[in-house]
């Protein structure tokens, strides 16, 4: 991981970077699996609502951080990435 190789980062940074990474993957994957429960099992839409709701929080957080800290959507557009998401959770949960 080029992270993980960067000799001209402080250690704490750099690790507590690496950390963060790792829980950023496990949310993304309890959400995935949050939808699919909710897709099979027709009485957990709570969790389908969970899902979209956390969704919904990062996609807000990623658009306003862009323009609070000065930067261009290209650069980062983790908020758009997730609109799509959490439209199709309210879409799947009002049907």
């Amino acid at each position: 991981m080029p992270l993980l190789k960067a000799t001209d980062l402080h250690p704490v940074p750099k690790y507590v970077t690496y950390y963060c990474w790792h829980i950023v993957t496990i949310v993304l994957a309890a959400i995935a699996i949050m939808f699919a429960v909710a897709g099979l099992k027709q009485d957990s839409m709570e969790l389908a609502w969970a899902a979209t709701a956390l969704t919904a929080a990062f996609c807000i957080l990623g658009l306003a951080v862009p323009p609070m800290k000065g930067q261009k959507y290209k650069n980062m557009p983790q908020g758009w990435l997730f609109l799509p998401i959490f439209l199709l959770g309210v879409l799947g949960g009002a049907l």
